[in-house]
């Protein structure tokens, strides 16, 4: 078997702030950068004279075919050295008298090899980012004429577009607030609540809500999007995003 050099790799490291620590610190992330079967195979086959890449994905197709029917039986699989896929349970089982029919299923599992973990390892950081993980809101549109002109009307809906927009959790909520000398005002008692039942559609990347009947005509207010839970869990710290400033107007 032809040895390559063994090279590095290096990857850009996003950084999180860890919403659920007192604690200064972040939680790291890396985009996925997938090779596919197809470029595994070409860079084999131009490495290797004699063996055509039609017969390396021939074998590696009956390889991944053997590899479902022993899942489908129920065993676990070792890959070639990088690791074993293995059965597990999907969830807990819940009951006082559990039986068959209370198992929710299986899922699988992968455990890397020693070797996969030290190749891991090798890769080098070439870049970090530090990411808000607040609310992000990119657009605010008012249905009722599609305009995105950051001026609302009283009782009509407006839609969010943005990422992290879902609220959840207890004193969480879409509120407006005043928007006074280029700044929203802070006081959470000047804050006027859009009711539970006024939201429409509470989506990680889409909000649709009716504009309170409460504000004033005539006047600016940031749209507020509080949250004391992110993806389940409770936070140390409620996450607090304001929107850029908004004219309340009169239906035409």
């Amino acid at each position: 078997m032809k040895q390559f050099e063994l090279t590095r790799g290096s990857r850009t490291v996003s950084l999180y702030t860890n919403p659920f620590s007192d604690d200064e610190s972040y939680v790291g992330r890396i985009k996925k950068n997938v090779i596919t079967l197809e470029n595994m195979i070409a860079h084999i086959s131009e490495n290797n004279n004699g063996i055509s890449d039609q017969i390396i994905y021939h074998a590696a197709n009956l390889l991944m075919d053997e590899v479902l029917r022993q899942i489908r039986l129920g065993n676990s699989v070792e890959l070639l050295g990088a690791g074993t896929l293995y059965l597990k349970i999907n969830g807990v089982v819940k009951s006082k008298n559990p039986g068959k029919a209370d198992v929710p299923g299986f899922s699988v599992g992968f455990t890397p090899s020693k070797e996969v973990l030290e190749e891991a390892s090798k890769v080098k950081v070439d870049m970090v980012t530090v990411k808000d993980t607040c609310a992000q809101i990119n657009e605010i549109i008012n249905t009722y004429d599609q305009s995105r002109d950051n001026k609302l009307f009283l009782g009509s809906v407006v839609r969010l577009k943005g990422s992290e927009l879902k609220v959840a959790g207890v004193d969480s909520g879409i509120f407006f607030t005043p928007f006074i000398d280029e700044e929203p005002v802070a006081d959470e008692d000047k804050w006027i609540q859009v009711p539970p039942e006024r939201i429409i559609t509470n989506m990680p990347k889409t909000l649709e809500f009716y504009v309170p009947a409460a504000l004033e005509q005539g006047r600016r207010y940031s749209i507020v999007l509080k949250n004391t839970v992110s993806h389940g869990k409770v936070l140390k710290k409620p996450s607090v995003a304001y929107s850029v400033p908004i004219l309340i107007g009169e239906k035409p």
